[in-house]
């Protein structure tokens, strides 16, 4: 697990060279269950695909985020207008940075 203040590294492949990725952050809430009212997003943040069609990002680990199930979801500007239209990587995860491929999510453990 993380502790508050640390940094999650976000890594991602398979995504088109020079396009934007929308990150959002979604926080459970204490009970742990998508769609309930103590659900909340965080400030969403961007990062540029390089030319190889990787991302990589860091997200700040906040003290709310401490036991709580959060799911990240990844929006690509698939048509390089500046808004994130599609929502091809999300997952889930808990106290694990976290790495993207593809259209998949996959946990890791703490460098």
């Amino acid at each position: 697990d993380y502790a508050v203040g640390e940094i999650v590294q976000i890594t991602g492949t398979d995504f088109t060279s020079g396009h934007q990725v929308e990150f959002k952050l979604l926080n459970l809430g204490a009970d742990g269950i998508q769609g309930t009212s103590d659900d909340f997003y965080y400030e969403t943040w961007y990062a540029l695909v390089d030319n190889t069609g990787a991302i990589l990002s860091t997200w700040d680990v906040q003290e709310d985020a401490l036991n709580r199930k959060l799911v990240l979801v990844a929006n690509e500007d698939t048509n390089g207008d500046g808004v994130a239209d599609d929502s091809l990587k999300f997952g889930s995860y808990k106290g694990t940075g976290i790495a993207i491929k593809g259209s998949y999510l996959y946990n890791y453990t703490k460098l």
